[in-house]
């Protein structure tokens, strides 16, 4: 029993070992998505000219209760705006937003972010009817949250 299992464990090694040398040249991809520093301006910056180039309008951006952009007063203990990592060593950094649009551009600027080529993930989404809007030119507004992945130090 003892040598079919050092067997199995032998064939995953060597498993293991192929699919490294096979994608070694995509491992840079992981810095790209998931980096060692953080800067809020650069991911204010991508969502900014993700917004102009769907034809969003941003109403507001914050995170951790700090307000990016937009109107609003920063809410909650100062215990949760402290980013702490977690075992591994990826700290999650929250981006709430709230978006103006049509259907199909609030669409397109959430499948924008989510095939950014940092690691996003979009946590919430709540849509509705923007007031006064008439049939033909329907806006919607919408407003959630965007987890962004930053990989430091482990605990």
């Amino acid at each position: 029993a003892t040598s079919i299992k050092a067997d199995k464990k032998l064939a995953q090694l060597f498993s293991s070992t192929e699919q490294i040398e096979t994608n070694s040249a995509n491992l840079n991809l992981f810095d790209f998505a998931v980096p060692e520093k953080f800067s809020f301006f650069e991911i204010l910056g991508r969502i900014e000219n993700l917004a102009k180039t769907t034809g969003v309008e941003i109403g507001s951006l914050s995170t951790l209760g700090i307000n990016l952009t937009g109107q609003g007063v920063s809410t909650g203990p100062w215990a949760t705006k402290i980013l702490k990592s977690d075992a591994g060593g990826m700290t999650l950094i929250p981006v709430d937003f709230q978006l103006l649009g049509s259907s199909e551009q609030i669409k397109k600027f959430l499948m924008e972010v989510e095939n950014m080529d940092r690691l996003a993930v979009i946590k919430s989404v709540d849509l509705t009817k923007e007031e006064g809007s008439t049939k033909g030119t329907a806006k919607v507004k919408a407003s959630g949250q965007i987890s962004f992945y930053l990989y430091g130090n482990k605990k």
